[in-house]
């Protein structure tokens, strides 16, 4: 699906995803990525949902988040409570849902100017 709309802050938004694919600065993206308004991240290396853990998400340390989206394929599910907790810990909110939810999330939430954070599960384990 394309998304079309006007971008005035030069933010980094996302403009077309499928099931394969997401599509960032006229950059196609095929591998799980982190993006936030002004950085796109490629690469998040871990073994499953399960084991998804804060430390994997090095790149976001130290930065001040309101919310983290977490984008998890084709069907939404949830990661471990371990990591729910310690982003409640960090006052991070966190929203799960399946990744084309969560691009068409992230471009709202950063196009309002809010402190957000996507990450976004692709490749052939989360079809």
């Amino acid at each position: 699906m394309k998304l079309h709309s006007d971008n005035p802050r030069n933010l980094l938004r996302i403009s077309a995803y499928d099931r394969a694919s997401v599509t960032v600065a006229e950059q196609r993206i095929t591998d799980s990525f982190t993006l936030l308004p002004d950085e796109l991240m490629p690469g998040i290396e871990f073994g499953d949902l399960d084991s998804l853990r804060w430390s994997h998400m090095g790149t976001l340390h130290g930065r001040e988040l309101e919310v983290l989206i977490l984008g998890t394929g084709a069907r939404q599910r949830f990661p471990n409570r371990a990591l729910m907790a310690e982003l409640a810990s960090r006052r991070i909110g966190l929203e799960v849902m399946d990744s084309p939810a969560a691009c068409r999330t992230y471009n709202i939430l950063a196009a309002e100017g809010r402190r957000v954070a996507a990450v976004i599960l692709l490749g052939s384990r989360w079809v």
